[in-house]
This record gives C-alpha cells, structure tokens and sequence, in this order.
C-alpha cells in the first residue's frame, strides 16, 4: 500500500533528523552566509525560529510526539491495529483464560 503525502510529512515530522537546523544555523552566523547550502538542507520540522537579543537563535520544531500519534491515527484507520486495541485484546484473553481457569478448578 502505498503511502500518503500525509503520511510521508507525519513521519518526517515524528522521525525526521535536525542535523540540517545546526548547518543552517551554523551558516547564518557567516559574515556572507552562502545561499547554495540553504537550497540543499531539509528544514520542514522546524516550526519556528527567532533570533534572540544576544545575536543567537532559538529554534522550535514541531512536536514529534503529536506527529506520531497522528501518524498512529492515520494508520489505525486503515485496518492497522494500534498499540492500545492489540492490549485490551491481550488483557481479554488473559481475563477470559483466568475465568476458564476457576471455574475448572470448582467443578474437579
């Protein structure tokens, strides 16, 4: 099955590198920074940056946590079963095994 642009952002987002924020980051402190290396970095997880009164940068990306519990979403609907159904299911069997169990146990 082939995947959403959704999908292939979400897992951008939610496991993507942020190696290229420290090059793009590391370029704009040049005196005459180079326009060539910022065609060439991947930066769609950062969300936001300011630069601060001291002359450095805050960076803020985009929540990763929220990008996977999407991605979960997204996935869940189709048909895969997501980490908390596959527990209660497993939780079910153990509860329904244990039940078997004691009432065996009083009918020997």
């Amino acid at each position: 099955m082939a995947k959403s642009n959704e999908e292939k952002m979400l897992e951008l987002l939610a496991f993507g590198k942020v190696t290229d924020t420290v090059k793009l980051l590391t370029e704009m402190q040049k005196e005459k920074p180079d326009p060539a290396v910022f065609d060439k970095l991947e930066l769609r997880n950062i969300h936001t940056i300011r630069c601060t009164s001291t002359g450095g940068f805050e960076v803020e990306f985009y929540d990763r946590f929220k990008a996977m519990l999407t991605l979960r979403g997204l996935r869940v609907g189709d048909g895969v079963p997501s980490f908390y159904s596959a527990l209660q299911s497993a939780a079910a069997g153990l509860s329904q095994e244990k039940e078997e169990q004691e009432y065996l146990s009083r009918h020997e």
